[in-house]
């Protein structure tokens, strides 16, 4: 009996704990401290919360509210905003609070593709960002790695950067005066289809009239693995545009698939 009524009691904890971490509000990560938000577009801010949850955001003197769906999704968005250097708090309202700190607003790229792109700075490799960048106020050059948060470049994580992605962003650092921001999501050695949604990839393939299957030689090149991975986590960010570096790989297989 003791048995019987010790199992229903952590049933019950088991639940009421679920239950009460699903009705938190959560984010995905690309949201964190030190972002960067794109100037002078709309901006999306997503997360999830319990089904019927009301949730605010407050950013930049604009607060708007919705509510979290059947499904616990929920979606505002925050109208253009104007380039701003200062830090700026972010907050997020619902059965919890979500304070984002040291935010900026200014360009946005997103930085993807294979190996090239995948290329980091490597002081094991004699790799290093030159010093006189580090004699400059880099503190609104901001990078996103493949973790999904957000990190202020620096001597000791330059490692975190990846070069062709780092030379973008400070052309644009310096010419334009603005913070910039950099979300960096690529993978070695994969081919341009396991960075499309499965739909597409197919609808290409079968235009090109390659066999299903054909020449996918490990994982990392399965159709849509790779968008799925990290590109759809973070849709619909906004964001000025993209920088994409394919490399060789398609060239190595000769079909171009």
């Amino acid at each position: 009996m003791k048995t019987k009524i010790t199992t229903m009691l952590i049933a019950i904890c088991i639940m009421s704990w679920n239950s009460i971490a699903f009705a938190e509000v959560k984010m995905p990560a690309i949201f964190g401290d030190d972002m960067v938000l794109q100037r002078d577009l709309p901006v999306p801010v997503w997360g999830t919360a319990s089904p019927g949850e009301k949730v605010s955001v407050a950013f930049a003197g604009q607060k708007h509210t919705t509510t979290a769906d059947d499904k616990g999704k929920w979606m505002v968005k925050l109208n253009p905003l104007e380039t701003s250097k200062t830090e700026k708090t972010m907050t997020i309202k619902g059965a919890n609070t979500i304070t984002l700190s040291g935010v900026l607003v200014g360009e946005v790229w997103l930085c993807s593709g294979q190996s090239n792109m995948a290329d980091s700075f490597n002081p094991r490799k004699g790799r290093f960002i030159e010093k006189e960048y580090f004699e400059k106020d880099l503190s609104m050059f901001r990078v996103s790695s493949l973790n999904g948060g957000w990190e202020k470049l620096k001597k000791t994580n330059q490692w975190r950067a990846s070069r062709v992605s780092f030379y973008f962003g400070i052309s644009l650092y310096e010419k334009l005066d603005v913070p910039v921001g950099l979300i960096q999501r690529y993978n070695s050695a994969t081919p341009i289809q396991a960075w499309m949604p499965k739909k597409h990839a197919d609808e290409i393939r079968k235009k090109l009239g390659i066999p299903q299957g054909w020449n996918e030689r490990n994982k990392i090149g399965t159709p849509a693995i790779q968008y799925n991975d990290k590109i759809a986590p973070i849709v619909p960010v906004a964001f000025r545009g993209v920088i994409w570096y394919q490399d060789e790989r398609k060239a190595k297989i000769q079909t171009g698939w």
